[in-house]
C-alpha cells in the first residue's frame, strides 16, 4: 500500500474535469486530506488498485476503469464515493462527513454508506452487488 498527503497526491496528479488523477497502477493507495481545501481525487485505468481517502478535510473520490479495487472515503470531512466501470469493487462511504455511495458499471460490488453523515448508497442497474446503508445519517 502507498501511503500519501492530498498534497502528495496533488503535486503527482493529472487535473481533469476537477479531479486530480492517477492512474492504476496494481497498488492501494492510501489519503490523508485534513486541509481546508475541498480536493476530489481518482484512480483510474485498467491495472487493479483501491484508493481510500481519510481524514476531515472535503471532497470526493472516484475509482473508474475495467481494474479490480474499492474507492472508499472515511472521516469527517464531506464528499462522495464513486466507484464506476467493468472492474470489480465497491464504492464505500463511511464517517460523519455528508456524502453518498455509489457503485455504478458491469464490475461486481456493492454501494456501502455508513455512519452519522447524511448521504444514501445507490447501486446501479448494471453489474451484480448490493445496497447497504447503516448509522443515524439521513437518507436522502
Amino acid at each position: 500500500m502507498r501511503n500519501w498527503t492530498a498534497e502528495e497526491w496533488i503535486d503527482a496528479a493529472v487535473l481533469e474535469g476537477g479531479a486530480h488523477w492517477h492512474e492504476a497502477d496494481g497498488e492501494d493507495h492510501l489519503i490523508e486530506h485534513n486541509g481546508s481545501s475541498r480536493i476530489d481525487i481518482g484512480l483510474r485505468g485498467s491495472a487493479d488498485g483501491s484508493i481510500t481517502v481519510y481524514g476531515h478535510g472535503s471532497g470526493s473520490v472516484f475509482r473508474i476503469g475495467f481494474g479490480n479495487g474499492n474507492a472508499n472515503r472515511h472521516g469527517s470531512g464531506c464528499g462522495y464515493v464513486l466507484r464506476n466501470g467493468a472492474g470489480n469493487g465497491d464504492a464505500i462511504r463511511i464517517g460523519s462527513g455528508n456524502g453518498a455511495a455509489y457503485r455504478y458499471g458491469f464490475g461486481e460490488g456493492d454501494a456501502i454508506r455508513d455512519g452519522s453523515g447524511d448521504g444514501y448508497a445507490l447501486r446501479g442497474a448494471y453489474g451484480k452487488g448490493d445496497t447497504v446503508r447503516n448509522g443515524t445519517g439521513i437518507r436522502w
